[in-house]
């Protein structure tokens, strides 16, 4: 629907810049011709007039003075004109190019819109999985070369995961990966999302989804809703998971080294086991959080809500910024290994 309004749009532009460029043009062109014959005829005689009347050297000329000085001012006025029509060349150049840009973002939006219905006509068809695979790619591929339309794709990638993977409702069994064509649709979504900007404004939105393995390293998943996804295994490390919203969700033995979490919502995510080594959870709300077993070296705990969160059997001598005030509020067992400033 963007991609149909925005052609729409372009097609206008093409045809009110169409309009207003050529016929003014031709009127102007025939003004031009008929003003330029007139100066031609008309001024010379009056300019050699003025010049012997009021001109440094004032005499009556001889025939054949007068002669000359006519020619010599009726190359003055064709000089001018000439530099008139040069001018209006260039202008007439420059909305001749405006209309050739136009007309060539109007063909490519017009296949840009082909490539997009076609691909999620794939995407829909229930029958083959071959042709869905095919739609997802294809979507992938607009989205790489279409910096504009790449939200969008990531929307109908997003909604195809959430469509297709619901949570799993009985966990007491090991994980079950995803089809095959889920787990192209959320490998495609990870590699989109490392073309966007951090700060770029967009959500993608995957709550209560099931997500297990999914392969997002480098992803880009600032200010994401994944609220009550399942995250099993999930490969995370150096990913961006700034202002993220994951209240409760589950990212049991998931890895997440070098993430970048600042400001995350992680109330009542289970990291059980998981692989936490060099990640930034500044400022991240972990209330209630299972950290239990989870590896935290080098792990930036620095400002984080850590109230309630369960780190019995944790190693965190290796963390940065944990305090005694954080310690005081967490839930912890013998085993729990604490920094040597705050061992107790």
């Amino acid at each position: 629907m963007g991609a149909s309004f925005r052609t729409r749009r372009v097609r206008e532009r093409f045809s009110a810049a169409r309009a207003q460029g050529f016929t003014p043009w031709v009127v102007g062109a025939v003004l031009f011709v008929i003003l330029a014959a007139g100066a031609l005829w008309l001024i010379p005689d009056p300019l050699v007039g003025w010049t012997t009347r009021f001109g440094p050297v004032r005499r009556e000329l001889e025939a054949g003075e007068y002669v000359v000085a006519v020619g010599a001012a009726r190359q003055s006025v064709l000089l001018a004109v000439g530099g008139v029509l040069a001018v209006i060349t260039l202008l007439f150049t420059k909305q001749r190019d405006v209309v050739a840009v136009l007309r060539h973002q109007l063909d490519q939006d017009a296949n840009w819109t082909a490539r997009y219905s076609e691909a999620i006509r794939q995407l829909g068809d229930a029958g083959t999985l071959a042709v869905r695979l095919g739609g997802i790619y294809a979507l992938q591929r607009i989205g790489e070369d279409s910096e504009r339309d790449r939200s969008t794709v990531l929307e109908v990638l997003a909604a195809f995961v959430r469509d297709k993977s619901p949570l799993l409702t009985d966990t007491s069994r090991a994980p079950k990966a995803p089809t095959t064509d889920v787990a192209a649709a959320n490998q495609c979504i990870g590699r989109l999302t490392r073309l966007l900007d951090p700060e770029g404004g967009f959500i993608l939105e995957l709550d209560h989804v099931h997500l297990a393995v999914v392969r997002w390293e480098h992803a880009t998943l600032s200010h994401a809703m994944l609220m009550g996804s399942q995250l099993y295994g999930a490969r995370l490390h150096h990913a961006t998971l700034r202002g993220t919203r994951c209240h409760g969700a589950t990212f049991l033995g998931a890895e997440m080294q070098f993430a970048d979490c600042r400001g995350a919502d992680f109330t009542g995510a289970d990291f059980r086991s998981a692989y936490l080594d060099n990640g930034d959870f500044s400022g991240a709300e972990m209330v209630g959080a299972k950290l239990a077993n989870a590896r935290m070296n080098g792990t930036i705990l620095a400002n984080a809500n850590l109230r309630g969160a369960d780190v019995s059997g944790t190693d965190l001598r290796l963390c940065v910024g944990i305090t005694a005030a954080q310690q005081s509020t967490m839930k912890s067992d013998a085993t729990t290994k604490w920094p040597a400033y705050l061992d107790i």
